[in-house]
């Protein structure tokens, strides 16, 4: 049926309507489109010259760098660079592993001990106020427990031959407490410091466990110090741990006369038994029969703390720093083990606790048992 004359007039006014719809709403979509593109471009402009900015200081720091250098090379005599030249072919090349290669302001050398060790000396090198000449002063560094040149020794500020002579002298008598610590590192379970060791360090913690003891909180720390001596024997000795095993090794360990003819391993093995002493802990713990109980607040092992310093021993003095805390304090009854830091906060918060001198007192939080710790600034 053909449309009516009425239907046909309400197409017609119909038609402009919708296209003036379909335009506004191109006009609307057009326009976001080209505001979202505004905000992208302004962001990608601030960025880009951010990175025009930035790429300009390195340049700037790069050419002022280089200009100091080249200030530098040019007031500094050629004498001064053929002497260090002369000088470390004398020492070895093959000793020089590292070098600032623009102003020779710095060389790096491995030195062998006698046990066969490599040692690192770094020498900070700085021409002489003298032009012409090839005088030069150095600023010696080194991984050793001893000061480095020592102080009553002055050699001579241009001799690099003289100043490594005299490290491999001192290397030489510290070989008996590097062969000690040595010893000590692959015969025993070390707990602190972690290993390797630096070489500046003397300080030694160790795991000892009770006889016939099932309970895996009985693991005591000995603590100690070996001297820069002939003697292995160590100094300044502590143990660590639950109070019945600090007092059964204690015990023990005043009533031994160390041996300075057999090792260190051989002197504890006598004076606490072989099953006491444990060997050093391999990738699964529990082949050795030994389990390192966490802290029982924090639920971890080892805990750090950078920014307190703790005497090991509790006792003030003697006992060595350490940064790197273990679960020290432990429950008198139960023998649950907890960092200092983690029982002082535990107990600061509790209700009853109560302070003596400075000792802070307080329960356990697993038994209720008595558990107390110094009081921390």
């Amino acid at each position: 049926m053909p449309p009516s004359q009425l239907q046909l007039q309400l197409q017609l006014q119909l038609q402009p309507t919708t296209a003036t719809a379909t335009a506004t709403t191109t006009a609307i979509t057009t326009e976001k489109f080209i505001s979202t593109c505004e905000l992208i471009f302004n962001e990608l402009f601030e960025i880009i010259q951010q990175k025009h900015q930035l790429s300009i200081a390195n340049i700037n720091l790069t050419l002022t760098d280089t200009l100091k250098t080249t200030k530098l090379l040019t007031n500094t005599s050629p004498v001064f660079f053929q002497s260090i030249i002369d000088q470390l072919s004398e020492i070895g090349w093959k000793n020089v592993v590292d070098l600032e290669e623009t102003d020779l302001s710095r060389v790096t050398l491995a030195i062998e001990d006698g046990a066969g060790r490599s040692h690192e000396l770094t020498l900070n090198i700085s021409p002489g106020v003298e032009r012409g000449s090839g005088i030069f002063s150095v600023v010696a560094s080194a991984d050793l427990p001893v000061d480095f040149p020592p102080k009553e020794k002055k050699e001579s500020d241009s001799d690099l031959v003289g100043l490594v002579k005299n490290f491999r002298a001192t290397l030489t008598n510290l070989q008996p407490l590097f062969d000690a610590l040595d010893d000590i590192d692959t015969t025993c379970m070390v707990l602190e410091p972690v290993l390797p060791a630096s070489r500046s360090t003397r300080n030694r913690r160790i795991a000892l466990t009770q006889p016939n003891s099932t309970n895996n909180s009985s693991v005591v720390s000995m603590v100690f110090e070996v001297d820069v001596c002939d003697s292995p024997e160590p100094v300044d000795v502590k143990f660590v741990g639950p109070g019945d095993g600090v007092r059964f090794f204690r015990n023990k360990y005043s009533a031994f006369n160390f041996d300075n003819k057999i090792s260190f391993r051989a002197n504890l093995v006598l004076a606490f038994g072989s099953d006491c002493v444990c060997a050093p802990q391999k990738a699964d713990a529990a082949e050795e029969g030994v389990v390192l109980e966490e802290c029982g607040i924090c639920y971890s092992y080892r805990l750090d703390v950078d920014d307190v310093a703790m005497d090991v021993d509790g006792g003030g003095g003697g006992g060595g720093v350490v940064n790197n805390q273990l679960p020290d304090i432990s429950c008198t009854t139960c023998a649950k083990p907890f960092h200092e830091v983690c029982a002082f906060e535990w107990l600061s918060g509790a209700v009853g606790n109560r302070v003596a001198f400075d000792q802070i007192y307080g329960e356990c939080p697993y038994c209720g048992g008595g558990i107390s710790c110094r009081v921390r600034s």
